[in-house]
C-alpha cells in the first residue's frame, strides 16, 4: 500500500540509458594514461639509516601484586 502512495506522489523517473555518457567518457582517457605512467622517471629514494639494536632485556620477576593474584586464584580453586 505505501508503494502505491509513493508512486502516486512522485512522477515516473525517465529511463536511464544502458551506458551513460558520463561513465563512457572517463574510460577512454584512462587507457592512454596507462602507458604514460612508466615513462615518468623513478624518484630516487634516500637510504634509511640503520637502527641501533637494543640489548635484550632480562625477564623480570613478577611483582608482588601479580604474585599475590596468582596465589589468590589458586586458593579460590
Amino acid at each position: 500500500m505505501p508503494c502505491r502512495a509513493r508512486r502516486a506522489r512522485w512522477p515516473a523517473a525517465p529511463a536511464a540509458p544502458a551506458a551513460p555518457a558520463a561513465l563512457a567518457a572517463p574510460a577512454a582517457p584512462a587507457a592512454p594514461a596507462a602507458p604514460a605512467a612508466p615513462a615518468t622517471p623513478a624518484t630516487p629514494t634516500t637510504p634509511t639509516t640503520p637502527t641501533t639494536p637494543t640489548a635484550p632485556t632480562a625477564p623480570t620477576a613478577p611483582t608482588a601484586p601479580a604474585a599475590r593474584a596468582v596465589r589468590t586464584s589458586r586458593a579460590a580453586r
